[in-house]
């Protein structure tokens, strides 16, 4: 295992020892140096960092609908106001929670405890939010900072509980008056779940963190926690279930009693963070392809897709305003709906209820951007991208990359010259290494189409810088440029290619088969053999026919890519593993399952080559039709 002074590797892929030991390990390894934060004390209330600190009762904290908050901190975040959302946060901060157990909590204490939680794991998501948005080193660290206090109040509170479950429980007593009622026990119950929960959440969100800075093995071992406690928490909501305790709520009737109205609120709120975390864990894994399965073996379980499709749409059934994993989890049944379940139209309703409800979020906006272009619908795509970008005022590193996205759709229209400012303001000032070494790809392509090839050569030169290991896109750049370097040009087949394929992928069929017209002319008129070429071209042919429903020609093509080209090609073996998967589409479309099933088992036995994992995912989705 690859480590020096207890720090883990930061291969992609952890290696059998490194993930026996976090299978085998109670503590957890060491963050990088720049990510480490002091530790929490609660008890110093002149720390900064602390956030667990004693102060006066907030004065817009509504005893009586403690959840009151919600709706605004929810219009605040998904519209990109960090500054706002932090503020209405901050009031609460000022509550500590005061020694002892949970068995004898009052009902507005027990309430109020919920509410805290939700706050903390608020806190945190803002945090998480600009983490991912603004990319700076810094805001990473704070984020980590918030967490650890999320975590801290969380354990807390799961103190108190098992504090042999008889002592007594308050708040700050500048708080609560002395007239609270004695609430029953369901009520620790559910701070209980509540605070697993937490704890699940945060450790979630420290691994996306660390997965995003390719922190793999630190990552790793937060998804695991992540997911233990979540099938803690599971375990803890069937309990409570079966007693009649939780219940899903949809309606809520201001005129009843507030504390009967806020124990609704509260178990919606939990049964919508368990349904998301549940949901997303299922079928996320179950849907890895077989290069990750070590992940599969490290959580435990290997997911289960019917399963976590079903709870990812339990959650987005509940309100949106008010139940924040309720959005989380529309979002997610959006890209099952359009990516998984081939129920578009379902996808597109949703999108617009989401639209309806927060009509200026840079955040939706971007995520309609990005369906409406893998549909093919670009003009339209563009449009809620460049929405986004304005709404996005108040982040310029967003506005940076929402760019780059607008240059995407550019780049696919072939509107090279258009294009060519907005990749390089990324490539120049973003902070983030996402897209930079895909985006140099493509900007070469554009110096090149537009007479700027000495521009093409010196990026392409600089482009190994920007390469992140094991990533696909960047693997792809870097192959293609250095093939580039070595042959000093893109070939009439290069060019020709690329203008087809993008404009496939923007669904313009009719535009990318007349330049497949063209590409055919150039390699039969060729005096050299061009089996690579060849193969490429009937790939693609056969691509497009699949997509505008000609299957027979689609077939007829893809049996040549595999058949007549596959077996001599010499670096785009590429080829060979994705025709078999657009024939194994066709053969779904035929109903042919038999052969479908065949397609797959031959795709299985090629690896290494160019967007496996990607092709690993649709193999996955493949299966559940054979």
């Amino acid at each position: 295992m690859a480590t020096n002074n207890n720090i883990f590797s930061t291969n992609l892929q952890p290696t059998t020892e490194e993930i026996n030991q976090l299978l085998s390990s109670n503590s957890p390894p060491p963050l990088p140096t720049s990510w480490s934060s002091k530790p929490i004390n609660n008890n110093n209330n002149n720390n900064n960092n602390n956030l667990l600190q004693q102060d006066s009762t907030p004065t817009n904290l509504n005893l009586n609908h403690p959840f009151s908050f919600i709706p605004t901190l929810m219009n605040y975040l998904w519209n990109i106001k960090f500054d706002e959302a932090e503020n209405l946060l901050r009031p609460y901060l000022a509550i500590t929670l005061q020694s002892t157990t949970m068995n004898t909590i009052t009902s507005e204490e027990s309430l109020i405890v919920s509410a805290l939680l939700l706050v903390y794991t608020a806190y945190g998501e803002v945090g998480f939010w600009k983490a991912v948005l603004s990319e700076s080193e810094e805001t990473y660290q704070s984020i980590m900072l918030r967490i650890e206090s999320s975590e801290a109040l969380a354990q807390q509170i799961l103190q108190m509980h098992s504090k042999g479950k008889k002592t007594k429980a308050s708040l700050i007593s500048s708080v609560f008056g002395s007239s609270s009622t004695i609430v029953p026990n369901a009520s620790s119950r559910k701070i209980h779940l509540q605070a697993i929960l937490t704890l699940a959440e945060s450790d979630l969100a420290r691994s996306m963190l660390l997965f995003r800075r390719q922190y793999v093995v630190y990552a790793s071992y937060y998804l695991r926690k992540s997911w233990k406690e979540y099938e803690q928490a599971r375990d803890i909501a069937r309990e409570l279930e079966q007693d009649g305790e939780l219940v899903k709520s949809t309606e809520l009737n201001e005129d009843q009693n507030s504390t009967i109205n806020n124990e609704k609120i509260r178990s919606n709120l939990i049964i919508t963070q368990l349904s998301f975390g549940l949901g997303a864990f299922n079928y996320l894994v179950s849907t890895l392809p077989p290069m990750f399965k070590w992940i599969v073996e490290l959580l435990g379980f290997e997911g289960n897709s019917q399963y976590g499709c079903e709870k990812l749409l339990e959650a987005s059934s509940f309100d949106l305003k008010s139940i924040p994993r309720a959005v989380w989890g529309c979002i997610a049944s959006v890209g099952l709906r359009w990516f998984f379940l081939d129920q578009k139209q379902e996808a597109y309703n949703q999108l617009e209820l989401l639209l309806s409800i927060y009509p200026n979020s840079a955040i939706i906006q971007s995520f309609c951007g990005n369906i409406y272009r893998r549909d093919g619908k670009i003009e339209k795509s563009t449009d809620f991208f460049k929405q986004a970008q304005e709404n996005a005022n108040t982040l310029p590193q967003m506005q940076i990359t929402i760019g780059y996205e607008l240059a995407t759709n550019l780049f696919l229209f072939n509107k090279f010259e258009e294009a060519i400012p907005l990749i390089e303001r990324y490539l120049e000032k973003s902070t983030s290494t996402n897209f930079k070494a895909y985006g140099a790809y493509k900007l070469g392509f554009c110096y090149w189409m537009t007479n700027n090839k000495d521009k093409t050569f010196s990026l392409f030169s600089r482009l190994p810088d920007w390469v992140r290991p094991n990533m696909a896109y960047d693997t792809f750049a870097f192959r293609k440029s250095q093939k580039f370097l070595t042959q000093g040009n893109f070939s009439s087949f290069d060019e020709l290619y690329l203008l087809a394929s993008n404009l496939t992928d923007a669904k313009r069929f009719d535009e990318a088969i007349e330049i497949l017209i063209k590409i055919r002319k150039t390699l039969l008129t060729s005096k050299t053999e061009l089996i690579d070429e060849f193969a490429q071209y009937h790939y693609l042919k056969g691509l497009i026919f699949r997509e505008i429903e000609n299957i027979e020609k689609a077939r007829k093509s893809l049996h040549k890519a595999i058949c007549d080209f596959g077996p001599n090609i010499r670096e785009e073996i590429w080829v060979v593993p994705h025709s078999y998967i657009e024939l194994c589409e066709c053969y779904v479309k035929l109903n042919d399952l038999t052969k479908a099933r065949e397609c797959i088992n031959r795709t299985k036995k090629f690896t290494k080559y160019d967007f496996e994992k990607q092709l690993g995912i649709r193999i996955k989705k493949l299966q559940s039709f054979c």
